[in-house]
């Protein structure tokens, strides 16, 4: 019997034994539920809960326990996927958990998710020591143990993500009577075709243009935005927050939606991608444009490829077409994990583009990067010391060299371009995929909050115009369109609206939050986007 328990009364060593198991209880959820929250300080406080809590139960601690227990076992073990996804990607998104479950995460491993799984296997690993000592007090029949497994579910954050959207109201949604076909302007045989290049820079939204929290980390985007027009207010809504989803957004002006009210029936048996949604691809292809795309990632993951093919990008290149084209030595030295870093995909961008501009036609060149993604960013060869691409925490560091990266790759490719075709003009967007996924950003002011990264420069794009009306990443196809003269005013597409425009866009009409709402219920809309026939 341990020394606490010969001084303490019996009553009063049980009273504050469950006294410091329910305060670990309290520690260990607010560290499962808030992946904001540094689990360094809580759980030197949970260790020093348990040991004394644990004193004080004394022998009673390892009397067996019935078949229930195994309850909070299994609650406890549900926490750590969800736990480790809130924690490296700072919240639970189920729309990116349902499309990837349907559409595969081929390529994908778990490196990098070291520590937020660590993190996780701890939080389950607490939840069954504190009822472990909270069962060591008086009988416990088979409901407490169900009720305490209920209690462990609550602090799931699946749970309560579920839990918050079942709660709130129903938003009525008219949003599918909203999907616009694009008025397109016939191609005129005379007109000089603009080239169009995008690099989709992960993750690298607008908070990091505070100077105050980030200092010049952002500044050469803001330079290079000064040449061109720059969107500052373009959100995130349900749908787009993943790269795929921000992917679809920007070339089809419609979120990723699930097939069926509360994600019940989704993505099953899909050979196509939106097949009947009009897109950046297909009104290229309608133009004789030779469209690209270049990823570090394996194309099959979340159906990448599938997207880019189903509308009519066919020259497409991911991590396994990469190993074919470089020495094993550059593969192993530029791999993170599952993906080939930034580096060797500006390298072999590089190369696409001299093939695209050594041809004719127009062309447009897609560039997707990872650099700063999640808890752990993916550092370029070029910026480690040894020259190894690595893992590194070290945010602003990746920042700079994925910005830098980019930055480049466009300085190289306007050059090529007034050197190689100097009677057509490059059209360049410059643009965060979706919002910061870091579980802990720190604050920023306002106008720098909430606001992807939107740039575009070149091919008549007015210099130095700052455009604050508020959008999403639907907007930004109609408002190329609007740019390059393609489409007939109002210019309108999918749910998206020229941000260039007068008339109002689906952010400005709804909010953000009740827009969310609607998305996510909308079946008529959900089946429209996805060509399904309505039962």
């Amino acid at each position: 019997m341990s020394l606490i328990s010969l001084r303490l009364p019996s009553f009063l060593r049980q009273l504050a034994a469950i006294g410091l198991l329910v305060a670990a209880f309290v520690l260990a959820a607010m560290v499962a539920a808030l992946p904001w929250m540094s689990p360094d300080k809580p759980g030197i406080a949970f260790l020093l809960c348990i040991i004394v809590g644990f004193a004080l139960i004394g022998r009673a601690l390892w009397r067996p326990r019935p078949w229930a227990f195994w309850l909070i076992v299994l609650a406890a073990v549900l926490l750590i996927p969800a736990v480790a996804l809130s924690r490296s990607f700072r919240r639970i998104d189920m729309l990116a958990i349902v499309f990837h479950k349907e559409f595969g995460m081929q390529g994908a491993t778990l490196a990098g998710l070291g520590t937020p799984i660590l993190q996780a296997v701890l939080c389950a690993l607490a939840m069954v020591l504190i009822f472990l000592g909270l069962s060591s007090f008086g009988r416990w029949r088979g409901w407490h143990f169900a009720v305490s497994a209920l209690a462990v579910l609550a602090v799931n954050p699946v749970v309560q993500y579920l839990a918050v959207s079942q709660l709130n109201a129903t938003v009525p949604s008219d949003l599918a009577r909203h999907l616009a076909e694009p008025k397109l302007r016939p191609a005129d045989p005379g007109a000089v075709l603009p080239d169009v290049l995008m690099v989709y820079m992960e993750s690298t939204d607008r908070q990091f243009a505070d100077p105050a929290v980030w200092g010049d980390v952002y500044a050469p985007l803001e330079a290079f935005s000064k040449r061109g027009m720059s969107f500052t207010r373009v959100g995130q809504i349900a749908g787009t927050g993943w790269s795929l989803a921000g992917l679809v957004a920007t070339n089809c002006a419609v979120p990723i939606l699930p097939r069926g009210p509360l994600y019940r029936t989704n993505f099953e048996e899909i050979e196509e991608f939106m097949p009947e949604m009009t897109c950046l691809g297909d009104i290229l292809a309608d133009r004789g444009y030779r469209s690209a795309f270049v990823v570090g990632g394996d194309l099959g993951f979340g159906g990448i490829d599938t997207f880019f093919r189903t509308h009519r990008i066919e020259d497409i290149t991911g991590l396994r077409e990469l190993e074919t084209v470089y020495a094993p030595e550059e593969i192993a030295k530029s791999l993170i994990g599952w993906v080939q870093d930034d580096q060797m995909v500006f390298d072999f961008a590089t190369g696409k583009l001299a093939e695209l501009q050594a041809q004719a036609q127009p062309y447009a060149l897609i560039v997707e990067t990872i650099g700063p993604h999640g808890d752990n960013g993916f550092l370029s060869r070029r910026c480690t010391e040894d020259g190894q691409a690595t893992f590194s925490r070290d945010l602003s560091l990746v920042l700079r060299c994925t910005i830098e990266d980019t930055l480049a790759f466009v300085a190289h490719a306007e050059a090529e371009q007034a050197r190689l075709r100097p009677g057509r003009p490059l059209a360049v967007v410059v643009m965060s995929d979706h919002l910061s996924a870091h579980p802990r950003p720190p604050a920023v002011a306002p106008e720098y909050e909430g606001a992807n990264t939107l740039i575009m420069v070149g091919a008549g794009a007015k210099p130095g115009l700052v455009v604050t009306k508020p959008g999403s990443m639907v907007d930004v196809l109609p408002t190329m369109l609007d740019w390059f003269d393609w489409a007939e005013d109002p210019v309108a597409i999918g749910l998206g609206r020229s941000l260039l425009g007068a008339g109002k866009t689906i952010v400005e009409s709804h909010g953000i939050e009740t827009l969310d709402s609607m998305l996510t219920t909308d079946v008529e809309l959900a089946n429209k986007v996805w060509a399904v026939a309505a039962p």
